[in-house]
């Protein structure tokens, strides 16, 4: 067992999480307040709400509270890495500044506004995003990123962008270095392979949904979609990914991906009510959670135990959202119930 003060340290804080009981109660609320107000009183964001009246609160302010408490829960467990875990640790930390930048790239995208507090807090940011925000168009602002660690693939990817006009060409761009850098790291420590392996299952289902929407969603060919995969090396997986990318419709994709060892998605899609195009990348990430909680029970490594609370955080973080947006467009619980990651039936 190595660092097992990191191991105590992450099950201690994986049960402050929300339980599934609490989620039930979350999904019987019809405002905002009546949201923060349970989460003030009867959970470990209080600390947070405290000083909050809210009565008052509005979506927006509460979401960004609660983003930011996650991070931070997150972010104090550094301290208790050792000096290659917190290589790993804070590259992994790179997601949050990554999915900033993919807003911005979707805001000059479809020339909409986005306000800061929308973004995720970061460590060490790389990024001046007021500056970013002061841009108008897309090619000023791929301009703008040279020098930076993400300047040189958004730049190769301009070209694409502009044949297809999509920007999901700049976030698999982005999720493309992300992973390569990420597995570059761990490759020189035979100690990261469970993490790797866990890696490995995350590319797999990135692919899977990118294949998913650009298959049947933006009806693009084969050449094009295997062309924008996060690269693998695994000859199944490549094989698998070949055969999605000719599905002839939806049935046809749930059939195929069926017979792969991720079947357990397919077994999720084909009993919600739900329909499939909306609930893809949920079910997506449930697979991820469960794979979370095998992670941090792995008592190995307290790096395993880290990375399996910070998942399981993220998507808390997720599904409060998801519950947020549901009384904001008046959706009926029972299908917000099911469009959560964490499976609380």
């Amino acid at each position: 067992m190595r660092n097992a003060v990191l191991i105590g340290k992450s099950l201690g804080a994986v049960a402050k999480l929300l339980k599934s009981e609490d989620f039930v109660e979350l999904l019987k609320l019809d405002s905002v307040p009546a949201i923060a107000g349970y989460l003030k009183d009867r959970t470990s964001y209080g600390d947070i709400l405290k000083p909050i009246d809210v009565s008052e609160i509005h979506r927006r302010e509460l979401e960004v509270l609660l983003r930011k408490k996650s991070l931070n829960d997150v972010y104090r467990f550094y301290g208790y890495l050792d000096v290659d875990s917190r290589k790993i640790a804070r590259m992994m930390g790179k997601r949050f500044e990554i999915e900033n930048l993919k807003m911005i790239l979707r805001s000059k995208h479809t020339r909409t506004d986005i306000s800061m507090e929308k973004f995720y807090p970061v460590l060490h940011p790389e990024l001046d995003l007021e500056e970013l925000l002061k841009i108008e168009t897309m090619d000023e602002t791929i301009e703008k990123l040279k020098g930076t660690s993400y300047g040189r693939i958004l730049e190769s990817s301009m070209h694409m962008y502009k044949d297809l006009n999509l920007v999901s060409v700049f976030e698999n761009a982005l999720d493309t270095w992300y992973f390569t850098e990420l597995e570059r790291i761990m490759m020189v420590n035979p100690r990261f392979s469970r993490v790797r392996r866990f890696l490995r299952m995350q590319k797999d289902l990135f692919n899977i949904q990118w294949i998913f929407r650009a298959r049947l969603i933006f009806k693009l060919g084969r050449n094009e979609i295997m062309g924008f995969l996060i690269p693998t090396k695994d000859a199944e997986m490549l094989e698998i990914f070949d055969e999605l990318s000719k599905a002839k419709g939806m049935n046809d994709f749930i059939e195929k991906l069926s017979r792969t060892k991720y079947s357990r998605i397919t077994d999720v899609l084909k009993s919600s009510k739900l329909p499939i195009d909306f609930l893809f990348s949920r079910v997506i990430y449930r697979f991820m959670w469960e794979e979370a909680k095998k992670l941090l029970h792995d008592m190995n490594d307290g790096l395993h135990s880290f990375i399996g609370y910070a998942h399981l955080k993220e998507f808390e973080f997720m599904d409060l959202v998801s519950i947020i947006e549901g009384i904001r467009y008046r959706m009926e619980m029972e299908l917000v119930s099911e469009y959560l990651i964490n499976p609380i039936g």
